[in-house]
């Protein structure tokens, strides 16, 4: 263990930490938005939540929001995640 000696106050120490912790959440806060706009395939889906394609299917018809893309159908990872949560409950 190092121990650093200082001449900062305690409140410039605690405008630091929280400087410091202030960036990491905004810098958590965007990651976390990219992954919500990320595109995923039924594959994705059946590997992320353990499902078969067949459920997929019923997912869909029961109201899981998915948009084509020439043969591919594709997810938006936060729809999925909210219809998991809302069928969850």
């Amino acid at each position: 263990m190092e121990i650093l000696m200082t001449s900062l106050s305690e409140l410039e120490i605690r405008q630091i930490f929280r400087s410091e912790l202030s960036d990491l959440l905004q810098e958590l806060h965007n990651e976390h938005s990219e992954d919500l706009d990320e595109r995923l395939t039924r594959k994705d889906i059946s590997l992320l939540y353990k499902i078969s394609f067949g459920t997929i299917h019923k997912c869909m018809k029961k109201g899981l929001i998915y948009e084509k893309c020439g043969r591919k159908t594709l997810f938006r990872r936060e729809d999925v995640d909210n219809f998991f949560k809302k069928t969850r409950r």
